[in-house]
């Protein structure tokens, strides 16, 4: 936590299925040195990615979206200068090698 700044955290330990050890360690809050807690609530942050790689690969096997079409195809982009977007699919959305940065400035 220490080395990397990070001002609290929230580690479980689930044996078989059971949580079997909870424990907060840090700052919820620094300003208001709250602490956290085993009820202290985070960002799920990158959690989300497993889940919609499972619904995209789930439209590809419906024939819904073709994992190897162009993006923009589907939806073109309005805040991408670089007309290389254009090469951009599905598959490499999945596998992070489109090349885009992690963050768009002032995209929606």
């Amino acid at each position: 936590m220490d080395s990397l700044k990070v001002p609290g955290m929230s580690v479980a330990v689930i044996n078989k299925g059971k949580v079997v050890f909870t424990k907060g360690l840090g700052w919820a809050d620094i300003e208001l040195k709250d602490p956290v807690t085993n009820t202290t609530l985070f960002e799920a942050a990158s959690l989300s990615k497993p889940a919609f790689a499972f619904f995209v690969v789930t439209l590809a096997r419906k024939g819904v979206i073709d994992l190897d079409k162009p993006l923009f195809e589907y939806l073109p982009a309005t805040n991408i200068a670089d007309e290389r977007y254009k090469k951009i699919t599905a598959r490499m959305v999945l596998a992070h090698t489109t090349g885009l940065p992690n963050w768009s400035e002032g995209a929606p």
